[in-house]
């Protein structure tokens, strides 16, 4: 009988009789059992190739030495003799598949079947940009700015302090010519901006006709007096526009300005006058301006009134409401 090489099963290891004494078995192989001979020999062990079962003769009958399939020692996955073991017959075998995902769970969609590669829109953030974001750390909270950085951004409430505190370039006050018109003050701003000055205006009262008989300026009356507000340096410019009655033909009604009290000193002596050309009544309006004096100011306001004086006669000085024309007017003309 022809010498085959050993076979390898799972419970045990063949090797035929080599002649030699060493007692081993031979073997045959046989398509399947019903190929095996009628009559078997003893010695021999009978492989049926279609199931891979071992057989014995026992005389009268051909028994299963092993119902384990023959298995090769070692093969490629996927091979012809693929055996079937239950997950429970493999050591540790389930413990370790409890602590591993399934390859049917996904993240947001992917399988993890591979690397899943997950994107800006899987976590929420679809709209935003690429663009470098604000971070918090490039916030300056400082309310006076100092840091005056190019690569720091002032949050809301650093900015509205800064504006609210009046913060001035180097500490000083900002002159309106820094301004951006081009003018050292308002009245010259105003000019340049194309915005008219308009003066604060005060309107004297008065009443009934008052009237003079001296050469000596006295205050037409105390119901003519302005207070106006000023500070020291304001242009004021004063006002009286009167009818005027004297029954002498060439005399003179004469007028002058008092602020705080004292005359006008460089108005002319005899004061604005006008001669008389007849008997009979005349509008007489005249003017002056005034640069007001630290001491003028008392309270915040310059007293102005207007006096009167004439060389001789009685002068009247007529309230001409009926025409409505004011008697004493001051502006102040600030700059």
């Amino acid at each position: 009988m022809a010498q085959r090489p050993p076979v390898t099963y799972p419970v045990l290891t063949i090797t035929p009789d080599t002649g030699g004494g060493g007692g081993g078995e031979s073997y045959e192989t046989y398509p399947n059992l019903a190929g095996f001979p009628a009559t078997g020999e003893t010695g021999v062990l009978y492989v049926a190739a279609d199931t891979g079962k071992l057989y014995r003769w026992t005389g009268s009958a051909y028994v299963v030495v092993s119902d384990v399939p023959a298995h090769a020692a070692s093969h490629g996955d996927g091979g012809s003799d693929e055996i079937t073991v239950a997950q429970s017959q493999v050591t540790g075998l389930t413990a370790d598949l409890a602590g591993k995902v399934t390859t049917t769970r996904t993240v947001n969609g992917h399988a993890l079947t591979g690397d899943v590669t997950v994107t800006k829109a899987d976590v929420g953030l679809g709209s935003v940009t690429d663009d470098a974001q604000l971070k918090a750390a490039d916030l300056d909270t400082d309310t006076a700015l100092t840091a005056n950085s190019d690569s720091k951004v002032p949050s809301q409430k650093a900015a509205k302090a800064y504006a609210d505190g009046g913060y001035r370039p180097g500490g000083t006050d900002v002159a309106v010519a820094d301004g951006g018109t081009g003018a050292s003050n308002k009245a010259g701003a105003q000019a340049n901006l194309g915005i008219p000055v308009v003066p604060m205006t005060v309107v004297g009262g008065g009443g009934g006709n008052h009237t003079t008989t001296s050469s000596t300026f006295a205050d037409v009356n105390a119901a003519y007096s302005v207070a106006m507000p000023a500070v020291a340096g304001d242009l004021l410019e004063m006002e009286f526009q009167v009818q005027v009655f004297h029954p002498i033909m060439g005399d003179q009604a004469r007028i002058k300005f008092a602020v705080a009290g004292t005359l006008i000193a460089n108005m002319p002596t005899n004061g604005l006058f006008y001669s008389i050309p007849d008997a009979n009544s005349h509008f007489f309006r005249c003017s002056w301006f005034y640069v007001v004096q630290s001491g003028d100011i008392s309270g915040g306001t310059v007293t102005v009134r207007p006096q009167f004086a004439t060389n001789s006669g009685t002068l009247t000085v007529r309230n001409d409401g009926t025409n409505g024309k004011p008697l004493f007017i001051v502006r102040n003309w600030r700059q």
